[in-house]
């Protein structure tokens, strides 16, 4: 037999659980989007937005109160890409990346064409000098390799884009 309490809190968890479900119906894909172009990794997008609205249910059943979903969604993944990104031993500065907005849309779906055609190595390290503007020793210091060879690589990342942007 069931009592109030019990009802309640299945009226609650259901609740919850359409709440979930609605957000993920909104964000999954922006999400995804966003972690896919930060990462390159079909299948580590995929784990960190699941991981997130994971977080999020987790928060939600316990009662915490959260403002803005889509805002906490939004921080837990660009903290879950940092956390994958960090065991990789490279680490990316996030708020840097608004930069990225100011290129018009059709150089932005061009650019994104070219960089997905790139290793992660070679997309994080043009991204890391040419975006972020960090420099050669700098970068050096965080992939451990020598100020020549990081050198050398991003002048092979600059010719390759090239290419790939002629279509060669």
């Amino acid at each position: 037999m069931t009592n109030n309490a019990d009802i309640k809190n299945k009226t609650e968890t259901d609740r919850y659980s359409h709440q979930i479900e609605k957000l993920y119906r909104q964000h999954k894909d922006k999400m995804f989007s966003y972690c896919l172009y930060q990462s390159g990794d079909r299948n580590l997008s995929e784990d960190i937005v699941q991981d997130a609205f994971l977080k999020l249910s987790i928060q939600l059943n316990e009662k915490k109160e959260i403002k803005s979903p889509s805002d906490w969604l939004f921080i837990c993944v660009r903290n879950l890409l940092y956390n994958a990104f960090s065991k990789m031993k490279t680490t990316i500065n996030y708020d840097s990346l608004k930069s990225v907005v100011e290129i018009d849309s059709d150089r932005m779906l061009f650019l994104n064409q070219i960089l997905g055609k790139l290793e992660h190595e070679e997309r994080e390290l043009i991204l890391l000098k040419e975006q972020q503007g960090i420099s050669t020793k700098e970068i050096a210091a965080m992939l451990e390799l020598s100020d020549e060879a990081v050198r050398t690589r991003l002048y092979r990342v600059r010719k390759k884009m090239y290419q790939l942007g002629r279509g060669e």
